[in-house]
């Protein structure tokens, strides 16, 4: 849901963007800070009573807001949710302690905590000077688009910077559960979700939400906006007014100092009109093997007849960090002469990159260009000390339940992971679970954008990757692990970034059955081949990647793939199937669309589905028309995934079909098909119409894949049998059944298995489209 102007030089340069609803403590006056892990980061422990720890002492120890000391098993032992750092000290004074789980405590306004749970909140209002703004026009809410209501703020000092802020907001309408609202900064780079489609069915919003620190370093002056959209259709509502208090603190100007390393560029550059960008480019090389950034100056001349038409940014090589250094300032003026010293926000990159000047013309009439800028790049010269598990050999052990505070400061390394861009900084642990089962890692409470993936051995296969999670840059996994086994977890940063970092494991050991249930072959089964093997576990040990739920639908549907074609297009429709088994298969097919696509239940149990071509919803999406002989060009298109039932109540698909927003609006949809050349079934019975009540298990990147369950048992399509170990074989003959671009099923039975050499996939040769993932 990428608003109007929202880093479109991230998304085009890195495919990133920063996501909305972390909560990060304040920072000192633009310098990088991370959270305060002592105040926010608590677990909740079982604590042994006995004369290390006596329920006297755990009493008087600091607990979670609104916790208390609980006391189990006769007195023997005892429930408590303390500080993480209070936890470690009590392990190394030999207390017996089991950790249940660990979390964030985060501002009573935020509805979900970057650890992906919340057992508490607590509330820390604002205090110091404040300025505040208020906007009282009415502003239509339209449906699957945004609308925003600004209030511009000037009246804090020049150089504020904001600490802390409270918003009161109103909204008109009738069915406030179908609503998401957003407050942002000017360059909507920061975004803090007010309203996440809650209250159901009641009417209107008046909601005031203080203590939100989620801005704090940001300039006070500037335009705030409040953004809504109406996520369902069949209401009408409105912005009716809100108001913003910001408070702030008056940082001094510290200059930059020390060495530094200069770069300039005197190319000129024509300045496009509101769709692309300008950049121009300069490459900085020659500092030390392992310094680090400090601060930087920018100077730059622009000429352009008027210049509040302009906005400017200085970015790092990925995009991933930016500092707007022009904002439509000027008025009527021309020319641009300026200099901007001190700018924080690239601490911690490498001096040695290229830094991207890039500018936009917001308005018509006029033509300008870059004339020339220059970089000023100070750094730290000392090299950082090299942290004592760098390399894969010197990984640190971490034990379950333990959090474990480092850093990747100083860190080398090369970029080994396959989910993130550039990740080269990076620190090893090794964890050695003592049971089978399935283990979580997670890094939390850091101040940088992390990477996490784990390796079978050093110099070995990449077993699962993360690097978001969908609460923030945070990386969490779920794997399967073999009790005894050696696993080689990395810690390292997208884009280069380094910084504190926590560490925890939690493992859920499995409880193995004595014998085979269900055991295949059976006993005394005739005609078994003599290489079976009978196991009810994954002897190969290989993990599988999960992230923790992140329900919720795409949205608006985006081309985001070109077809995939191998030689001749083996597609055919149903009709053209006369195989049992295969029609079979493709019973089990589904596709994914949104809920809100669906024209409303009739009284005959009936569902009506969208009719749109596929010729005339490609050209709308690309502002290019079809090819005349593109197969299937007349057929209705809709939805934007395919899945398969794999239980009588789950769905599998790829992760990145389903989102972090609650997954409502998504609709799961048997029985598309062609009944002959020229019809499609549109009218779906609501026998065959489902809808998605969670999101079991997601990985958004590698591994891809999905887990949903529905709302209801499928009592009319059969689930489809899964290959639980093993692998498939090199020239295996494959069938691939779904619905590419959203069209109606559609079966492929000319690919074969290319290669099964990587461990979480194989390569084929199928027929598939955007959408039959």
């Amino acid at each position: 849901e990428m608003k109007p102007g929202q880093k479109h030089l991230q998304a085009a340069e890195t495919g990133k963007l920063h996501p909305a609803g972390k909560d990060d403590t304040p920072c000192k006056c633009g310098a990088v800070q991370g959270p305060d892990l002592s105040r926010r980061h608590f677990a909740e422990v079982e604590v042994t009573l006995d004369e290390v720890v006596t329920l006297e002492d755990l009493a008087a120890l600091p607990q979670a807001p609104g916790g208390e000391v609980r006391v189990l098993d006769g007195a023997k032992r005892a429930w408590a949710q303390l500080p993480a750092t209070v936890v470690g000290d009590l392990i190394e004074k030999g207390a017996d302690i089991t950790v249940s789980r660990d979390f964030l405590l985060v501002g009573a306004s935020q509805k979900m905590s970057s650890a992906g749970d919340i057992l508490f909140t607590a509330s820390e209002p604002c205090s110091g000077e404040s300025v505040e703004g208020a906007n009282t026009t009415n502003y239509p809410i339209p449906l699957g688009e945004w609308t925003r209501s600004n209030i511009g703020v000037s009246g804090a000092p020049a150089g504020a910077e904001v600490t802390c802020l409270d918003v009161h907001y109103e909204i008109v309408h009738p069915y406030v559960g179908n609503l998401v609202v957003d407050l942002a900064n000017e360059a909507i780079s920061l975004e803090y979700r007010l309203w996440a489609r809650d209250g159901g069915s009641t009417d209107d919003i008046s909601e005031t939400v203080t203590g939100i620190r989620f801005f704090a370093g940001e300039k006070v002056n500037q335009t705030w906006g409040l953004w809504a959209m109406d996520q369902a259709p069949g209401d009408n509502g409105y912005i009716d007014k809100w108001w913003i208090k910001i408070y702030y603190i008056m940082c001094p100007e510290v200059p930059c100092s020390g060495d530094c390393a200069t770069g300039s560029r005197e190319t000129n550059y024509p300045i496009p009109y509101l769709e692309g960008w300008a950049h121009s480019d300069i490459a900085i090389s020659g500092t030390p093997a392992r310094a680090y950034v400090n601060c930087i100056d920018v100077h730059f001349e622009i000429r352009h007849p008027w210049i509040s038409d302009l906005v400017v940014d200085v970015s790092n090589q990925t995009a991933w960090r930016m500092y707007r250094v022009w904002n439509r300032e000027g008025g009527a003026s021309q020319n641009i002469n300026t200099t901007v010293r001190d700018i924080k926000v690239f601490t911690n990159e490498r001096p040695d990159q290229i830094w991207k000047l890039s500018a936009q013309d917001r308005g018509w009439g006029d033509d300008g260009y870059i004339d020339s800028w220059w970089v000023k790049v100070y750094y730290q010269p000392d090299p950082v000390p090299v942290p004592q598990h760098d390399e894969c050999l010197e990984a640190l052990p971490v034990v379950d339940g333990v959090p474990y505070d480092s850093s990747t400061a100083g860190a080398t390394g090369d970029d080994l992971t396959t989910c993130a861009f550039n990740d080269v900084n990076d620190v090893w642990h090794v964890y050695t679970p003592p049971h089978t089962g399935l283990t979580t890692l997670r890094i939390g409470c850091t101040n940088f954008d992390t990477t996490l993936s784990v390796f079978d051995q050093c110099g070995g296969v990449e077993i699962a990757c993360n690097d978001n999670t969908c609460a923030d840059t945070n990386s969490e996994m779920t794997l399967l692990t073999t009790g005894g086994l050696d696993y080689l977890v990395r810690v390292a940063g997208y884009g280069r970034h380094v910084g504190d970092y926590t560490l925890i494991v939690n493992q859920e050991p499995y409880i193995l059955p004595d014998e085979p249930a269900r055991p295949s072959p059976c006993d005394g089964a005739g005609g078994v081949d003599r290489d079976v093997i009978l196991a009810w576990n994954d002897s190969a040990g290989l993990a599988v990647s999960v992230t923790s739920k992140a329900p919720g639908p795409p949205g608006a549907k985006k081309v985001t793939a070109n077809k995939i074609i191998y030689g001749s297009d083996d597609r055919v429709d149903e009709y053209a199937i006369t195989d049992p088994g295969i029609l079979a298969a493709g019973d089990a097919a589904v596709l994914l669309l949104n809920w809100s696509d669906l024209a409303p239940w009739r009284n005959d149990g009936t569902f009506t589905l969208p009719t749109e071509t596929f010729a005339r919803d490609y050209e709308w999406q690309t502002d290019r028309a079809l090819c005349p002989d593109e197969p299937f060009r007349d057929q209705p298109v809709t939805g934007w995934c395919s899945g398969v039932l794999v239980a009588p109540d789950l769905v599998a698909t790829a992760g990145h079909c389903m989102t972090c927003e609650t997954p409502s609006d998504v609709a799961v949809v048997f029985g598309f098909v062609m009944v002959d050349d020229l019809t499609a079934v549109a009218t779906i019975s609501a026998e065959n119409v489902y809808r998605c009540a969670e999101v079991v298990g997601r990985q958004d990147g590698h591994p891809d894949w999905s887990l949903i369950r529905l709302e209801r048992a499928v009592t009319n399509h059969t689930p489809l049998p899964l290959r639980r170990s093993g692998k498939v074989s090199d020239h295996q003959p494959l069938l691939v059944v779904g619905h590419p671009y959203g069209l109606p099923r559609k079966y492929d039975m000319g690919g074969t298995v290319r290669d099964n050499t990587p461990v979480t996939y194989f390569q084929a040769n199928l027929d598939t489209y955007h959408a039959s993932s």
